[in-house]
């Protein structure tokens, strides 16, 4: 039998949870099981195997380049928060934003654009009433790693592709330049609009509501001291 691996791109934060995960499945027997958290590491691993790969990625922000997926021939798999109504980026905000009431994660086959392949599984979860982003990204992540779990005995199982669940994407991928403008607040914004977003993305430093006044654009710095804040679902202090 050939050698096989698994290779999950994720933070050393998940590393060791999800490493042990897999190698205590059943049919894991053999299974070489690598953790990388950046490209250049994703590589080197691949360059050392010796027979079929397979990728998890999960909650990682690092795009796979088309060229390093055609190496990978057991199948890509990417594991992050954001049901299959919100693709792209920052799903989390855009649901908050346009008062969904479910939300949660997905993980479907990788391909050379964001959220377009083949989906394989999707956990949905209610949404508290008035929710912000740090709290929704902390119920996002538990809801990744339910995802993670469930799959697993078909993940380290390199033999036979994810059986695709059915569902679909909906909607329209966000972009970076939607997001900024979801940041970007009109001049006669009102109190209930400035809360919406605030809870969406209000938080700084690095998603800081702006606001041009006068020829001069200004932007909210403020930071939150009662609880971690959480980005891209990393748990940070």
């Amino acid at each position: 039998m050939d050698h096989q691996t698994l290779i999950i791109l994720t933070e050393p934060l998940f590393q060791p949870a999800l490493l042990q995960a897999a190698l205590s499945q059943n049919g894991a027997d053999g299974l070489n099981v690598e953790p990388v958290d950046t490209l250049d590491a994703l590589i080197a691993a691949l360059d050392q195997s010796a027979g079929p790969v397979r990728l998890a990625a999960f909650c990682s922000g690092i795009i796979v380049p088309p060229g390093i997926l055609s190496r990978i021939d057991a199948g890509a798999y990417n594991f992050h928060p954001g049901p299959p109504e919100y693709p792209g980026l920052f799903p989390s905000c855009f649901a908050i934003y346009e008062d969904a009431e479910t939300f949660g994660a997905t993980a479907h086959l990788m391909t050379d654009k964001i959220d377009k392949g083949e989906i394989v599984g999707v956990e949905h979860f209610a949404m508290q009433k008035d929710s912000d982003r740090m709290t929704l990204d902390k119920m996002a992540l538990e809801c990744v790693l339910q995802l993670y779990h469930r799959l697993l005995p078909h993940l380290v199982k390199l033999d036979a592709p994810i059986t695709p669940s059915g569902e679909v994407w909906l909607g329209r991928p966000r972009s970076t330049k939607d997001f900024k403008a979801l940041c970007e607040l009109p001049d006669d914004v009102t109190a209930d609009e400035f809360d919406k977003r605030y809870r969406a993305v209000g938080e700084g430093p690095n998603h800081a509501l702006t606001i041009t006044l006068f020829g001069q654009r200004f932007k909210l710095d403020n930071s939150r001291t009662t609880e971690d804040v959480v980005r891209g679902g990393l748990p940070t202090t």
